[in-house]
């Protein structure tokens, strides 16, 4: 309790922080900041495009064998454009009802939960079938490429600009088991939602189109043209600044959506937030006096963010950590969220449980056909699978859907858990998470508490649930089996 008495200590400085705020830190916050953020991301972007086409000196033989290849490029990204412009507005509507009730932690009407499930599944399928179309063109044009432009583009850095040095000296971070560990991490998240890569990104981006073109010396054709003007100046109904608005907006409705699930699913009393309120604005107030300027959305960083984190894991009880542990920022919040007492336990069975119920009495000559759609589910919530142990899963689920249609309907509802729990798949992600997290800490750095909850935002929440409390809202629980659960999660919750 050392470093929170530390914390405590600041409480009567820690008063004037919000004044000290106002004046270091005059940029804009919430949604602004990630309009800000969007905006420059694009700015960025089409400029990586534009010198990627210089720096690759493609001849003119490859320029001409790209130009089809963007011309389908350039047709994908209009239908998305259109399709994003078109969704944008449901999904604001739909996050902004769902957060007036999410809030209050009193469950939700089942038609706005049912509607916030659908539109955030139209989004999650508009993007990756936008994604998978980008990848498919991506590889076509890799083709074209020589090994040694292939080369340079893998080797750029994140934003597309190439590294000022070589990347040599890094054999050493290679083989540090926390570096492993995360880049297993990365790939699992890849398998869940691919995206394009660098060529796919850049080469293929309308700010490329006009360059490519000129080196065979010819004019940009129809889609290219279209694709080109949609992406500059937007439509008649949409600009661009109004579509980077309009996914700010959802962003920022997600994010607090997601703070709130976590908040009602931890259930802090009102000491618990009165302590992890008190550290976390001394934390501030120290940082803005130490640097002065300080990022608006995480204004703790370094060995302050570390302190920080101690302190509130000292006043977080087991349950509470082992919810932590267990958590996934899920736009619509899991039965197991809201109920502590399977907090730590084995992850919900209960999708399974349905899924068997439901097939049970699916004819033999349809089992394949089910289990394969249930595979490649499972791919995109826990990644993939090797081919042997696609097949053994394959085996296993054929096996225990069988055995459950030869049950009785009582025999069935006895043994459907057990039955639902042999074939519920590990998560692996969330076993990495949790050993990435102890590996940092264990090194003196910021693991998952920093990561969900030391941010403004989750903070600002935070405070208003205080209010809450001293003002006596009453909350009533409720039993979240029953609401949409599939195709809600950004990392995937569950299969159903």
């Amino acid at each position: 309790m050392r470093t929170f008495r530390r914390f405590r200590s600041m409480g009567a400085v820690a008063g004037s922080v919000l004044v000290l705020l106002a004046w270091a830190m005059p940029t804009a916050w919430g949604d602004d900041v990630e309009l800000d953020r969007l905006q420059r991301q694009r700015a960025k972007e089409a400029t990586a495009a534009a010198q990627l086409v210089g720096r690759l000196d493609l001849t003119r033989r490859q320029a001409r064998m790209l130009i089809p290849i963007l011309e389908q490029a350039a047709e994908v990204r209009i239908r998305v454009y259109e399709a994003e412009a078109a969704l944008l507005p449901e999904i604001v509507e739909a996050y902004s009802a769902f957060l007036e009730e999410d809030r209050l932690d009193c469950g939700f009407t089942p038609e706005i939960e049912r509607r916030t499930a659908g539109v955030h599944h139209r989004e999650i399928v508009m993007q990756d079938a936008f994604a998978e179309q980008l990848i498919a063109l991506e590889e076509q044009a890799s083709k074209i490429l020589t090994t040694r432009q292939r080369t340079f583009v893998e080797s750029l850095r994140h934003d597309g600009q190439p590294f000022a040095q070589p990347r040599d000296g890094r054999t050493n971070r290679q083989h540090d088991p926390l570096h492993e560990k995360r880049s297993e991490m990365r790939e699992i998240q890849s398998q869940k939602h691919p995206r394009p890569g660098m060529l796919g990104r850049l080469l293929l981006h309308p700010a490329a189109y006009a360059d490519i073109c000129a080196i065979v010396r010819t004019t940009p054709t129809d889609p290219l043209r279209r694709a080109t003007s949609l992406y500059e100046e937007g439509s008649d109904t949409c600009s661009p600044d109004e579509l980077a608005a309009m996914r700010a907006e959802a962003r920022r409705l997600h994010a607090e959506i997601n703070n709130w699930n976590l908040i009602n699913g931890l259930q802090f009393t009102e000491q618990q937030i009165s302590h992890i309120v008190e550290a976390y604005d001394a934390a501030v107030w120290l940082a803005v006096m130490e640097q002065g300027d300080v990022d608006p959305a995480r204004p703790i960083a370094g060995r302050r963010l570390v302190e920080l984190e101690q302190a509130i894991n000292a006043v977080l009880t087991d349950g509470q950590l082992a919810i932590m542990a267990e958590y996934k920022p899920c736009l619509l919040p899991p039965k197991d969220l809201k109920d502590p007492v399977r907090a730590g336990q084995a992850s919900d069975s209960s999708h399974y449980e349905r899924l068997l119920a439901r097939t049970r009495n699916v004819p033999d000559e349809r089992l394949s056909e089910v289990i394969e759609r249930l595979l490649k589910a499972e791919t995109r919530y826990f990644g993939e699978l090797s081919k042997d142990e696609r097949w053994r899963r394959a085996r296993l689920v054929r096996a225990t859907i069988q055995q459950a249609a030869a049950m009785t309907d009582t025999e069935f509802e006895l043994n459907k858990a057990d039955l639902a729990e042999r074939i519920a798949r590990d998560d692996k992600a969330l076993e990495l998470r949790g050993e990435i997290d102890q590996m940092s800490r264990d090194r003196g750095r910021p693991g998952l508490v920093s990561a969900f909850l030391i941010n403004d935002g989750f903070m600002s929440q935070l405070k208003v649930r205080a209010d809450q409390l001293a003002e006596g809202v009453m909350t009533v629980r409720v039993d979240l089996e029953d609401g949409p659960q599939a195709e809600n999660c950004e990392d995937g919750c569950a299969v159903d």
